[in-house]
């Protein structure tokens, strides 16, 4: 068993280590050199100890740092809001100006407001057909600074013969926007972590499915001119589906939702331990659900004059097609992201994936795909989701 030293073990210990390693003879120049590391290291522990504040206030967005500031607020606003603070914005507006008819008001001519000193730039070239005309301008720089009001007057900067040398705002196209703050970025972040889907939201129904096991997703829609129903479309695992592609047992359906008795996960919490009211699932106003069975759509790829066919190639192409449309799901408001939307299968995703899957030098002349017999691009709606069906090596 291990005996732990005393302090002054320790101390007698490192002592003759730093004086038989810098050659020390007395105990006056020990504590020099000792003074001398004690001086060296606080001073890095000082970095340390700044350094672990700075992580601990950016592990949540409430205090965390803006990442201009080494900070990692903007990584939760992309997380949850799906967006950075807004930037500022340009400032645009119609001008008009009078001068001889004929003659153009070149693009990229500047004018600028006297009262602020802040210059102001045409965005096109506009030939005058009598002796007035209109034309666009941009501020130079983003923010509220550089706001115009109808009826202001801006002065050309530099002489152009023909045109007169002032210009009068008529419209404003679009105002410019200051840079969003950072409190107030931080709030909308705040706000987006602590909202949670309650009360039979379509969130809900996806999160209560998952007390099923077999269930991969369910697709959850209000019943167009139902008033009081809900169709949600269910899809099982491929092990638990019925046809290897999705397609749920009856069982399964079952487990989620029985419309004759009005059992399932949907309708109560499958924890017993609960209280009767705190089991209760179903959103208020829902008189019953339509429980219905995904569409599984077969894809079929055609890649014609394929260089290297052997078994290791395929397979990997296979693999490669397969994940991308195991991805390529039907999008549901309030639980997909809006800001990248899987319900559409493209060209590029074949392509994406060809090229993945591909060996530099391993070409291939043309790819052509269809869903259900029908060419893409192809949007997966309601209950309707790919699995790959062939790859055609013409």
């Amino acid at each position: 068993m291990t005996t732990a030293p005393t302090l002054t073990e320790l101390y007698t210990s490192i002592s003759s280590d730093l004086k038989s390693q810098f050659g020390i003879s007395s105990e006056n120049d020990l504590k020099r050199v000792l003074a001398a590391l004690a001086s060296s290291d606080a001073g890095i522990l000082k970095l340390f100890y700044l350094a672990l504040i700075d992580v601990q206030k950016n592990v949540w967005p409430d205090q965390a740092d803006s990442e201009s500031m080494g900070g990692t607020l903007e990584r939760f606003g992309r997380i949850k809001l799906g967006r950075d603070a807004y930037p500022a914005t340009q400032g645009e507006y119609t001008v008009t100006f009078t001068g001889t008819s004929g003659t153009t008001l070149p693009v990229n001519t500047q004018v600028v407001n006297k009262s602020t000193n802040y210059y102001y730039t045409t965005t096109a070239d506009v030939a005058l057909s009598s002796t007035s005309g209109t034309a666009s301008i941009l501020s130079d720089e983003a923010g509220t600074d550089y706001a115009l009001a109808v009826g202001d007057t801006l002065y050309l900067t530099n002489t152009i013969t023909g045109i007169d040398s002032s210009v009068t705002v008529v419209s404003i196209i679009t105002a410019p926007t200051d840079e969003e703050d950072t409190e107030t970025y931080r709030a909308l972040v705040l706000k987006s972590f602590r909202l949670e889907p309650n009360g039979g939201s379509a969130a809900d129904y996806c999160y209560w499915a998952l007390d099923v096991a077999g269930i991969a997703a369910v697709y959850p829609y209000s019943t167009k001119g139902a008033s009081g129903s809900g169709t949600i479309y269910v899809e099982a695992e491929a092990s638990y589906s019925s046809d290897g592609y999705g397609t749920p047992t009856q069982a399964l359906l079952d487990a989620l939702w029985k419309s004759s008795d009005k059992t399932g996960v949907f309708e109560q919490d499958p924890d017993t331990t609960l209280s009767t009211y705190e089991r209760g699932r179903r959103q208020l106003g829902f008189t019953d659900i339509n429980l219905l069975a995904v569409t599984p759509l077969p894809v079929v790829v055609n890649i014609t004059n394929l260089k290297t066919q052997t078994t290791t190639v395929t397979t990997t192409i296979t693999t490669q097609i397969s994940e991308m449309l195991a991805d390529k799901r039907p999008f549901i408001a309030g639980v997909g992201d809006v800001n990248n939307p899987q319900d559409i299968l493209y060209f590029k995703d074949i392509v994406v994936a060809l090229d993945d899957a591909l060996e530099p030098g391993n070409t291939y002349d043309s790819v052509s795909v269809t869903v259900n017999g029908l060419a893409i691009p192809f949007q997966f709606l309601n209950g309707n989701i790919p699995y790959l069906s062939a790859i055609n090596y013409v």
